[in-house]
């Protein structure tokens, strides 16, 4: 039997068939301990993309649009404006009838994988998806920092370095918490998620993390820049503090203020 993540992994998995959808969320959820974002449209999926915190993209490439106004085709358009976005992120398509032309398109497009509904099992489809974030894990820890627009987190030293004002040196727990926001800079990332890589276990730290958000929240406050947003249900997010510097950053995506 394969053991579970010992991180709990994001997923998003794009499909419209419910009940396919419905047996792959409630099998990578409760055997293999993944979370599972599943979008029914393209509109959906580009609004979890965009604000959730995900290792990985299943797409399925025919599936309605959602009234979306940036892509009204394919889930291969999906993939498309994903890549753009993310030039690393894992990207698998999958299709109940596959073309040579829709398979080429999808590897020009950027996905690394696309596959037959039913040429594949979920027992094969995990142990793809393991050997996957694996490979992305040794390339993610040769990385030595994280741009934020038009600043940085420098991994090695622990420093988040403005273009603008002096650096903070983050470093111990607050550190790992920051450096993990900072990978997935403006999206949400789960407190099972953090509390996993940071203690080990969803079981301890809870109270801890809360007060150490409480202070790199204090911390990130004097220079203005940069915010922390916590949301009981998605996690917490590392976002821009403010209008102007958001609009700076013309290719990430735009959210309010607050506190």
């Amino acid at each position: 039997m394969n053991k579970k993540p010992k991180m709990k992994r994001s997923i998003l998995w794009a499909d419209d068939d419910i009940i396919w959808s419905g047996m792959v969320k409630q099998v990578f959820e409760q055997e293999y301990g993944y979370l599972i974002h599943w979008a029914y449209t393209i509109k959906e999926a580009l609004e979890l993309f965009q604000k959730q915190a995900v290792d990985l993209c299943i797409l399925d490439v025919y599936m309605p649009s959602g009234g979306s106004n940036k892509l009204d085709r394919t889930g291969l358009d999906l993939g498309q404006w994903i890549r753009v976005k993310d030039e690393y992120i894992p990207i698998i398509h999958l299709s109940g009838s596959i073309t040579e032309e829709d398979v080429m398109e999808g590897y020009k497009g950027g996905c690394d994988y696309y596959l037959g509904k039913g040429m594949i099992d979920l027992e094969e489809l995990h142990i793809r998806i393991g050997r996957i974030l694996k490979h992305c894990d040794s390339q993610e820890a040769k990385k030595l920092e994280y741009p934020l627009g038009k600043d940085t987190y420098d991994i090695r030293k622990g420093q988040l370095i403005y273009q603008d004002h002096p650096p903070h040196t983050i470093t111990g727990k607050q550190g790992a918490i920051f450096q993990l926001l900072a990978r997935y800079f403006q999206k949400y990332v789960p407190v099972e998620r953090i509390l996993e890589e940071v203690w080990g276990s969803v079981e301890v730290g809870r109270r801890s993390l809360h007060v150490l958000i409480r202070k790199l929240r204090i911390k990130l406050r004097k220079r203005g820049v940069f915010m922390i947003r916590g949301d009981r249900k998605k996690g917490y997010a590392l976002l821009y503090d403010s209008p102007v510097k958001r609009a700076q950053d013309k290719g990430g995506i735009i959210i309010g203020s607050q506190r």
